[in-house]
Formats: structure tokens, C-alpha cells, sequence
């Protein structure tokens, strides 16, 4: 048990509100890296230019009450 990062580089679907596409995904495996007892402090994903997903840690360990899709 220790840290970890996971880092992935793609290319797909994104940005058309499915539950196939990239952010919809990255959003459950948070949800559920945190289901399962892990901290995460930060998750991302950029596309095209700007949107992203991102889970902050912000100073709880309730990081997916902070989940939330900036456009």
C-alpha cells in the first residue's frame, strides 16, 4: 500500500453527454477507485482544448461530492 498515479493518453469519443465517453468513464473509475477505499486527490482529463473532469481534494475525503464538469 503506498502511492500511485495513473496517467492514460487517447484518443476516442468525448463531449457528447454518452456514458461511453472518455470524461463519463473517468468519472465512475474515480467512483469507484473511491468505492473501494482509495484517496484521490486529483483527476483530470482535458480534450480538445479546455474541458475537463476533475476531482479535487478538498480537505475531505469526500472527493466525489467535488466531482463536477467544467465546460
Amino acid at each position: 500500500m503506498g502511492n500511485w498515479h495513473i496517467a492514460i493518453d487517447g484518443h476516442g469519443v468525448h463531449d457528447n453527454g454518452l456514458g461511453h465517453d472518455a470524461e463519463q468513464r473517468l468519472q465512475r473509475f474515480v467512483e469507484q477507485l473511491l468505492g473501494d477505499g482509495h484517496q484521490v486527490h486529483h483527476a483530470s482529463i482535458t480534450v480538445g482544448s479546455a474541458r475537463r473532469v476533475v476531482a479535487e481534494d478538498a480537505g475531505t475525503d469526500d472527493v466525489a461530492s467535488h466531482l463536477e464538469y467544467l465546460p
